[in-house]
């Protein structure tokens, strides 16, 4: 009897507890309502961003899905390290990709972040990818033909984007001026009533209504003087490639593929090879090495007292050269194609410097006398290696 008692003087007391209202200092205090708010649903974050088709006005960008809950996806941009983060879109919950067509600059960076967000607007935390518009410059001008006072010059192009061209020349006692706008997917360009007294060099940049791409290295053209001995005016090529920096000797080529080194002091051919032509030829500063790239994808190194070949390196013809340099000492030359720079020992034809896929479109490089250190010219910016 007594222990029935006890049960039941502890189920009254449980009771109370229990009712509204009641509540013991000693405990916490309870409530009879029933909370239906449930917890706030944060979707997790999405991972794998990447980018694909990177052009001036298009890009594709594809990630990761982590969650089955959220309501969507947001895509924002920033413009380099202290840039602010802005809205680009937001695109429905389970969907993978977007195509951004909004505008970029060449040669700057833009971070992109991928958020997750769910009905309450809650984001999750993001995943990000850097992204850099490059645009090369047009390659291997040359000019192919000229008849009188006529000449015609013609250039590649390995950028994406869909650009048109400024062609500009120069003589060597005026600076560069633009002589043609051309529309998208033109090659080339002539050039008429020219002074046969005076030699011309010609350069040529990508634009397009955003963006402009670095200049090509540069292709001339020389009239033959008339004091020239006409035995000799047969080997003088009418286009050259390469001028050095007194402007005395010419590097020039044939259309039959031959080179020839031309001094404008004595009107005379220094040397000639039937056995190659050099493209993105240049000179060391003292004038004693000449550094070029001939059709069989080959950069020689020549000796320009008699035309004396000192190297043949081999480079891939994937490769498209833009620009060559080569030291005093003729023992290191170096080159770029926009993305890459190579520097290549002239005693063993190999390369003992490289630097890949650099995040900088690179304008132009040069060598120390020495060749000892490269300089590059990237965006707003010169590195040196």
């Amino acid at each position: 009897m007594n222990a029935t008692w006890n049960v039941s003087i502890r189920a009254a007391a449980l009771l109370v507890l229990l009712l509204p209202g009641c509540t013991d200092p000693e405990t916490p205090q309870y409530t009879n309502k029933l909370d239906r708010r449930s917890p706030q649903y944060v979707p997790s974050p999405p991972t794998k961003l990447s980018v694909s088709g990177l052009t001036e006005r298009n890009r594709v960008f594809q990630w990761q899905r982590n969650s089955l809950g959220e309501q969507g996806f947001r895509l924002e941009r920033k413009l380099g390290q202290l840039g602010i983060y802005t809205f680009v879109c937001e695109v429905p919950g389970g969907t993978l990709s977007y195509t951004d067509t909004t505008s970029m600059i060449a040669d700057t960076d833009y971070t992109y972040r991928i958020l997750a967000f769910a009905a309450d607007g809650l984001t999750s935390a993001f995943d990000s990818v850097t992204v850099r518009l490059l645009f090369p410059a047009p390659y291997d001008v040359h000019v192919v033909s000229n008849s009188g006072d006529f000449v015609r010059v013609q250039w590649m192009d390995s950028s994406a984007e869909h650009a048109g061209y400024v062609v500009e020349r120069r003589t060597r006692t005026t600076d560069y001026r633009a002589i043609a706008t051309l529309p998208p997917d033109t090659m080339w360009c002539t050039d008429a009533d020219l002074d046969t007294t005076q030699d011309y060099e010609y350069r040529v940049k990508a634009v397009t209504g955003l963006n402009a791409s670095g200049y090509s290295s540069t292709s001339g053209v020389m009239f033959i003087p008339a004091s020239v001995d006409p035995s000799l005016q047969g080997q003088i090529a009418t286009s050259f490639s390469a001028v050095d920096d007194d402007g005395v000797l010419f590097v020039t080529n044939t259309s039959s593929g031959s080179c020839s080194l031309f001094n404008v002091l004595t009107n005379q051919v220094g040397w000639s090879s039937s056995q190659f032509s050099l493209a993105q030829a240049a000179f060391s500063r003292n004038g004693a090495f000449l550094t070029g790239r001939s059709p069989d994808g080959l950069v020689r190194v020549i000796q320009t007292s008699d035309g004396n070949q000192l190297q043949a390196i081999p480079v891939s013809s994937n490769v498209n050269i833009l620009q060559l340099v080569i030291s005093d000492d003729g023992k290191m030359v170096a080159g770029h194609d926009g993305r890459n720079i190579w520097g290549w020992d002239t005693d063993v034809g190999t390369v003992v410097f490289e630097v890949v896929r650099t995040d900088m479109g690179i304008q132009s490089i040069d060598l120390s006398p020495d060749g000892s250190t490269i300089a590059s010219a990237m965006g707003t910016m010169v590195k040196f290696w």
